[in-house]
């Protein structure tokens, strides 16, 4: 929901709108990951570690040729997007049939509560690790990098910034060997 919320604004810092709708359709994979986490906890509690494995790869293999083929067909930036969603949607249908897990809907008020304190914790750390993480690629992507007519490619500014750099300093006469 947060990711949701945040496209307009990270639009606009970006000044770039089409990040919007990128934005709002991976709202969708924190989601998908929470739909697959209890029947992966309930495979890994029963050791089922080749399961978890095959969903993992056969999550990786669907991701890249999903990927492929919209980036074959033009998608650009979509098709990083549909490779997330993607490995998501197969590892949570994996682990789902090899689980054999199929909840109910119970509703307990007072253990909801601690979920909620847990839930809060979690994603306030997450949320810190994940800026701290990516602070670099922010200031990079912002003020450093050169004006692409897509500037949605998180790599690009820390090469472009470091081939800009690297033959500037080798070439100045003070970097002379120490006599």
């Amino acid at each position: 929901m947060l990711v949701f919320l945040l496209s307009w604004p990270a639009a606009a810092f970006f000044n770039e709108p089409r990040l919007v709708p990128i934005m709002m359709v991976l709202s969708l994979a924190p989601l998908l990951m929470g739909i697959a986490e209890i029947p992966a906890a309930s495979l890994l509690q029963k050791e089922k570690f080749q399961w978890l494995a095959g969903a993992e790869f056969a999550a990786a293999m669907a991701g890249i040729v999903v990927a492929l083929v919209v980036a074959f067909h033009g998608g650009g930036a979509w098709a990083l997007v549909w490779q997330h969603l993607t490995q998501r949607i197969v590892k949570g249908v994996v682990v789902q049939l090899a689980s054999q897990l199929y909840p109910r809907l119970v509703l307990n008020v007072d253990k909801l509560k601690e979920h909620m304190r847990f839930m809060v914790d979690t994603a306030a750390w997450s949320m810190t690790m994940f800026v701290n993480r990516q602070a670099d690629t922010l200031v990079v992507g912002k003020f450093l990098q050169r004006r692409d007519p897509w500037p949605l490619q998180c790599c690009r500014p820390h090469h472009a910034v470091a081939r800009q750099h690297s033959g500037r300093f080798a070439s100045q006469r003070h970097l002379s060997p120490l006599r």
